[in-house]
């Protein structure tokens, strides 16, 4: 199995480029030929709607020449524009140009969204007392990313060669239904802590209940599946520490109890990513909390439509006043 990641945008690149400077860490990536084609090109397209960003990261990492996809005008000042680029032949070969770059390079399709939340990015590295900085907030989602994806001796066969499975049977275990394709990510990697340890305080940053209401009317989230990873399983003792934590874990998470196998473990030995003596748990959770967190991002929106805030430059580009109460009528 083979997974192709798509990078689009200023930030999408730059979380990109920390999240393959430390995957390609990990020798088993390069050997299984999971993430990287045979002549050591990534399997991945990279989109932006001006060349500099593209042009710094391709001397970086090994980024096929081809499947580097820049405009020339940038959308700096009119990014209501969007990557259909204008109405004329120019930066409207972006969108048509990334799918058959992306046509070539996929035979099928991931189905999953695995959400960022950058809100909770910066009050952990605020709470951390780290430099918060694009770099640091990179390499924050750039860890939990390869906390997920990277080999895994679980999924790794017996003749120890590593077919990059992880990415599919993610989909297959926390994915099981056709309309809940969500994904939340928990990640934490420290030293010198004994799993329960590192358990406990991964299990902290879980959302068990909504935020709206008064504490005897709070929601409970529920969770359809999970996938708990272990890395740094030097000693393999996850798996038997996990047997006191089970209960605990399916709590929090707020498994629900039609599916009889809510909770799936892999575990690693080595943890390439964090360093050899850390150990880090990476939670995947197809997670209700996630309705709270789009309604959120659906009244901000709503607020700033209302105001007017921006329409200007859809207008500018064609996009009447009717046209865009209706497309949020629609939404709504």
């Amino acid at each position: 199995m083979s997974t192709v990641f798509v990078h689009v945008g200023q930030c999408g690149n730059q979380i990109g480029q920390a999240f393959w400077k430390k995957s390609l860490k990990d020798e088993r990536i390069i050997e299984s030929h999971s993430f990287l084609h045979a002549d050591g090109k990534l399997r991945s397209v990279h989109v932006d709607s001006e060349p500099k960003v593209l042009s710094k990261i391709s001397r970086k990492i090994p980024i096929r020449e081809g499947n580097l996809i820049a405009g020339k005008r940038g959308r700096g000042t009119n990014w209501a524009l969007g990557y259909h680029g204008m109405t004329h032949r120019g930066d409207d070969h972006v969108l048509f140009t990334t799918l058959e770059k992306l046509r070539k390079e996929v035979e099928r399709y991931c189905d999953s969204i695995v959400l960022t939340h950058n809100d909770d990015v910066l009050w952990r590295l605020q709470k951390l007392s780290e430099a918060v900085s694009f770099d640091s907030m990179n390499n924050s989602i750039a860890n939990t990313l390869c906390g997920l994806f990277l080999p895994t001796d679980t999924l790794t066969p017996k003749s120890g060669h590593n077919i990059g499975m992880e990415p599919w049977e993610m989909i297959r275990s926390v994915c099981p239904m056709p309309t809940t394709k969500f994904i939340t990510l928990f990640h934490l990697a420290k030293s010198k802590l004994a799993w329960d340890g590192l358990m406990n305080q991964t299990l902290r940053r879980v959302k068990r209940h909504d935020t709206k209401g008064i504490p005897v009317s709070f929601i409970l989230f529920k969770s359809i599946a999970n996938l708990v990873i272990a890395r740094g399983d030097i000693t393999n003792t996850f798996h038997y520490n996990m047997r006191s934590m089970e209960d605990k874990v399916k709590s929090t998470l707020g498994c629900v109890t039609w599916n009889p196998f809510p909770l799936d473990v892999w575990t690693a030995r080595n943890n390439f990513v964090n360093g050899r003596d850390i150990g880090s748990l990476t939670v995947a959770s197809n997670h209700s909390s996630v309705v709270e967190y789009l309604e959120m991002l659906y009244q901000r929106s709503r607020t700033k439509f209302d105001a007017g805030a921006f329409l200007h430059w859809y207008w500018k580009h064609g996009s009447s006043k009717v046209s865009c109460y209706i497309k949020r009528q629609v939404k709504m």
